[in-house]
């Protein structure tokens, strides 16, 4: 196959792939660009969202050239691993935009082709013609590990962009379910970075100690913790957290409160 740049030719026309999504090249379709599920059903669905950024978004932005460079080699990472066809279309790429549908799994990875400073990553987990229902941690570990690590190595890369300081944020849930779109989802409140989160969450229970020293509390019940969002809304933290992160809150407690 014949190569420009890196780029197979294949690689090339993968990435102007026009589908319902706004495709290479027609950048003025950008702000008007709407997100939506392949369906609508609800029941028994999961979703979960994660953003990585720049620590600095005031002096700081990602070159909107590497997400292409990104979608072409996650493309050809994916199609190996889950083993998807270029005929099945479970995979489709666009300009600042990759989906992936497999396995009751629909995942958009959307970049801020505006502003050019953070990439999210969205989950939708649905049931239908899934075996065994997945955990919450299962949704967790999939997105964490397929996409969300893959994005920050490839970013923090000599492909990416090397010497930016990145940050991992949280999307804020309901803003995933019912697709904020990206110049909207900008705004703060509809994420946190997830060391502020864990923060949080360790207030939490610096503050349970606090109003009773002689508590006994399980796991459980330190791990209730639910961020109240601006307008009120609440979430509980752990269903974003990952293994690693929890195991990192329960080793605070017992360093520090018992």
């Amino acid at each position: 196959m014949f190569q420009v740049q890196g780029f197979t030719l294949r690689d090339r026309f993968a990435l102007r792939d026009h589908s319902r999504f706004c495709a290479i090249g027609e950048r003025s379709d950008l702000r008007k660009r709407e997100l939506q599920w392949h369906d609508d059903h609800t029941e028994g669905c999961q979703y979960l969202g994660y953003r990585l950024q720049c620590r600095d978004t005031g002096t700081t932005s990602f070159n909107k050239a590497v997400f292409s460079r990104f979608q072409i080699d996650f493309r050809r990472e994916l199609m190996k691993r889950f083993g998807i066809k270029e005929t099945d279309r479970g995979i489709r790429c666009g300009l600042g935009l990759l989906t992936v549908m497999y396995d009751g799994y629909e995942v958009f990875v959307e970049s801020d082709e505006v502003n050019g400073q953070h990439v999210d990553i969205m989950v939708k987990s649905s049931q239908v013609g899934v075996k065994n229902p997945r955990t919450r941690m299962q949704i967790i570990t999939f997105l964490q590990e397929h996409f969300l690590r893959k994005l920050q190595r490839f970013y923090a890369s000599s492909s990416g962009c090397p010497g930016i300081s990145l940050v991992v944020g949280v999307i804020r849930t309901s803003s995933v379910q019912h697709l904020v779109q990206i110049r909207e989802r900008r705004a703060p409140q509809h994420s946190i970075a997830l060391e502020e989160w864990k923060n949080k969450f360790r207030l939490s229970i610096d503050h349970k100690f606090q109003v009773d020293m002689k508590a006994e509390v399980d796991d459980e019940s330190l791990l209730s913790f639910q961020y109240r969002w601006p307008d009120g809304e609440l979430e509980l933290v752990k269903d974003t957290l990952g293994s690693e992160d929890l195991i990192d809150i329960l080793s605070y407690v017992r360093d520090y409160h018992m």
